[in-house]
Order: C-alpha cells, then sequence, then structure tokens
C-alpha cells in the first residue's frame, strides 16, 4: 500500500484474526476512522454525507462518529443504503466470530471494489496495483482489456487490468463466508439496493431542476453545518459559479485556481470570487505539470485508470488542502450543466466545430465559446 502512494507512504492499520487480515489506510475524512469490538470490524472507505442524523462529525479530528453511526444502524436493520448515504464510499463490515464478510459499494460505485479468488482463499481490495500485487498477480495483465483501455478509455465491466481480478457490482451487497480452513465462500449472490430505472417521475423540466437544486443545496448545508471555513475550487466556468452561489455566505471561503499564469480566465475566476466575497488564491502550474505528475498520479488511480482530470495533484500539499474539513469541486459538471446540453442553431448541432453564438431568449451576454475547449 506504501508503494501506491510515491510522494511519500501513508498511515496503514491493520487488523488480523481466525477470519483472515485487513490493512486499510488512514481516511482523508474526519469521523471515519475503522471501529472495531470484540465481535466485529467496520471500515468506512470515502466521506458518505449521512442524511439519517447530522454530520457533525466532520469537524472533529480523530473520530470514528461517522462509522460507528453506520454500523448501528446496519445493525438495527434500519439502514437504506440509496438514501442514508450520499456521496462515494464502500463499507466493509467483518464479523470475526461467525467469520462473515460483507461490503456494500455505492451507486454509481465510483470507488470500485475488485475482487480476486482461488482454492486459498478470497481477496479484496479498492486499489487493483495493491491487490494484485498482495495476491502475486502482478504479472498476470490481461492483453484484451489494455486494448480495450487504449481505444476506449475505460476497461469493459466488470473485467480488470489483470486476468483473474474481477470488479464488483456497483449499488450491491456482498456477501463472504470464511470456513475453518480459510477457505472462501460466497454466502450468496450479490444484492442490487438501487437500480437506475426509468419513471417519468416528474412534471416538467422545472419540476426536475427545482428537486435537483433542493438536493444540492441540501448535500452542501450537511457537509457545512458545523463549519465556519471551507476551500472551493473556482474558475470562469458555469459550474463553479453555480458552485458558489450554492456555499452558505456565513462561511469563509478560500477559492483555488490551478493556471499556467494569470490569464483571461483567472481574471474572471477572480471577478466571481469577489463577486461572492471569496479570498481568491491562485496557484501556478508549470509548463510541464501534466508530465510531471504522470508517474505518481498513474499509480494512484492503478492499471486500467486514466488521470486526466488528477488537476489538484501536488497542488493539495502546497496549498495545503489537507486543512480544510471540506472541500468543494464540482466533479463531473462539465458532463451536466456545460453548454453542449444548451439549446444549438441546426447548423450548431451539424458542424460541431464552428463557435457557439446567442439564441433568441438566451442572454445576450453570453461569450462565444468552442466546443472543442472546456471553460475549465
Amino acid at each position: 500500500m506504501n508503494e501506491i502512494h510515491q510522494k511519500g507512504g501513508v498511515e496503514n492499520i491493520e487488523f488480523h484474526g481466525a477470519w483472515g487480515s485487513l490493512a486499510v489506510s488512514k481516511s482523508h475524512y474526519n469521523g471515519y476512522d475503522p471501529l472495531s469490538n470484540e465481535r466485529y470490524i467496520c471500515v468506512v472507505i470515502g466521506g458518505p454525507v449521512l442524511y439519517f442524523r447530522d454530520n457533525r462529525f466532520f469537524s472533529v479530528d480523530n473520530s470514528d462518529a461517522g462509522t460507528r453511526a453506520i454500523f448501528d444502524r446496519w445493525l438495527s436493520g434500519n439502514m437504506n443504503w440509496s438514501e442514508d448515504l450520499s456521496g462515494p464510499f464502500v463499507v466493509l463490515i467483518i464479523n470475526k466470530t461467525s467469520r462473515n464478510v460483507f461490503f456494500v459499494t455505492d451507486l454509481m460505485m465510483f470507488i470500485p471494489v475488485y475482487q480476486y479468488q482461488n482454492t486459498q482463499g478470497v481477496a479484496i481490495g479498492t486499489h487493483i496495483d495493491g491487490l494484485a500485487k498482495a495476491c502475486g498477480q502482478q504479472d498476470q495483465f490481461d492483453e484484451v482489456s489494455l486494448a480495450d483501455f487504449i481505444l476506449h478509455e475505460v476497461v469493459t465491466y466488470p473485467y480488470t487490468a489483470y486476468k483473474t481480478i474481477r470488479q464488483g457490482h456497483p449499488a450491491a451487497k456482498h456477501w463472504y463466508c470464511i470456513d475453518q480452513n480459510l477457505q472462501a465462500l460466497q454466502g450468496q449472490a450479490p444484492e442490487s439496493y438501487w437500480l437506475p430505472e426509468e419513471n417519468g417521475s416528474y412534471q416538467d423540466l422545472n419540476e426536475a431542476a427545482n428537486i435537483l437544486r433542493d438536493g444540492v443545496v441540501g448535500y452542501v448545508e450537511r457537509v457545512t453545518e458545523s463549519m465556519n471555513h471551507v476551500a472551493q475550487f473556482t474558475s470562469a466556468g458555469e459550474d463553479s459559479r453555480a458552485l458558489s452561489g450554492i456555499i452558505p455566505q456565513r462561511l469563509k471561503r478560500d477559492a483555488f485556481i490551478f493556471l499556467d499564469h494569470m490569464n483571461r480566465e483567472g481574471k474572471i475566476a477572480e471577478k466571481v470570487a469577489a463577486a461572492y466575497g471569496a479570498n481568491f488564491k491562485p496557484a501556478f502550474r508549470s509548463k510541464v505539470h501534466y508530465i510531471s505528475i504522470l508517474p505518481e498520479a498513474s499509480s494512484l488511480v492503478g492499471s486500467g485508470h486514466q488521470y486526466v482530470h488528477a488537476h489538484a495533484l501536488g497542488f493539495d500539499r502546497s496549498c495545503h488542502l489537507d486543512d480544510y474539513n471540506a472541500v468543494f469541486g464540482g466533479y463531473l459538471a462539465d458532463s451536466l450543466i456545460k453548454a453542449q446540453y444548451a439549446r444549438k442553431p441546426k447548423v450548431m448541432r451539424r458542424f460541431g466545430f464552428l463557435p457557439q453564438v446567442g439564441l433568441e431568449g438566451e442572454s445576450r451576454s453570453r461569450k462565444v465559446t468552442s466546443p472543442l475547449f472546456s471553460e475549465d
């Protein structure tokens, strides 16, 4: 696990018993330290926002309050995995007495879980290369999957870059039972707790938009309810302006942007930060930034994944982003609210390389942009 972090190892916590062994790196999120008692071990990967209670533990260092809340709710039988937790997560629960291993993936499997099984047992992990090396499979690359990755930028689910390792199911509960000889038997097939059903539950687009906004605003308020100082990523784009308007005005905010030099985007971002009362903090990258972080970024994301959006790597240290209880960004926002979803004239739909122009009913101040270039 330490080899994954080329710029210095992380603190790892280990557990061992008749059921096997577990190693987990210390969480970046307050409140999600591992929980262990005489019978159970509970580990939460990621920092999900809880909807069945408050999230004040985000402001408390060295705490397992969030982990304990999830574990207690699961133990009571009242856990609704699709509604009670929001955000990327993996929850792993081990019953030391019965040797049952149980883990749950998030709705979109933003944090993938990989599984390797043979006659000697089962191994489960959230880092593909770390798991492969632990199982002695680091040389067993799947050439078809690697070609798939080169051609399509992703490995087809459920395969991975390794012949013998598979991905777990998204939005699902998984079980394994470890017998007396440490043989792993899958207790039952993975059970989906949520499916992306399309049921047309909205009357019109405005209703859907209002519900989406209420959901995002509520999420941010739940995260920040016990905080007074947060960080955010800013830019000249629509998504960062929307974010600036959503983050509560009561908070002190530091707005970071990563640039090659102070260009037009930086100047617009500075005006946006000033309009919302945020402290504008530009950070500048070298001309070879994305080449220089390639080894570290590739090691962190693992084989079969791409690192092209690891914009903050390196800046997380120089800008001391770990000092903040929350850092807000716009992950996938460009896929949801950018201008490619705006109404376009017929000629624009046919010739995508032409600059966009304003349409009747849209703001006259809308700037001309090219769909070939992202505002972020």
